[in-house]
């Protein structure tokens, strides 16, 4: 059986990844489906600017969120540890996904250690402290 997590939170990238690295990712949403297959995903910005000819639109992978569909969160870091692999030199990620476990009552925080390519995705868990007074 399995149990549902909710994710919040959004780890960023700088700088952001060109479209033409990402565009085939399976950590992109293509076109005619809401999200992805994965736990997370990249999210994509798009800038546009005026030329004399129209626009110019540039595209940019410029997050990893949640992907928006139901999860139980067990592929959260190594998803993350993918992207980190195929997109993370020359980067630095900032931000955390936070994930609780509805059915268990659980949660854990995701964050990237490290920069570049020898950044990789932690999972953390909280820690009890008691009261002084209570001993």
């Amino acid at each position: 059986m399995s149990s549902s997590t909710n994710i919040e939170g959004e780890i960023t990238i700088s700088p952001p990844i060109p479209w033409p690295l990402v565009k085939d990712s399976r950590f992109v949403v293509q076109a005619g489906r809401w999200c992805t297959d994965t736990d997370v995903q990249l999210r994509v910005d798009q800038e546009s600017t005026p030329t004399g000819d129209g626009y110019v639109t540039v595209a940019y992978a410029v997050a990893i969120v949640v992907s928006g569909r139901e999860t139980d969160g067990r592929h959260v870091v190594s998803e993350i540890n993918e992207i980190l692999a195929a997109f993370g030199e020359g980067r630095e990620f900032g931000g955390r996904l936070d994930l609780t476990n509805r059915d268990y009552m659980t949660t854990t925080r995701v964050k990237v250690i490290g920069t570049g390519l020898v950044a990789r995705a932690a999972e953390f868990e909280p820690i009890v402290t008691w009261p002084k007074e209570s001993e």
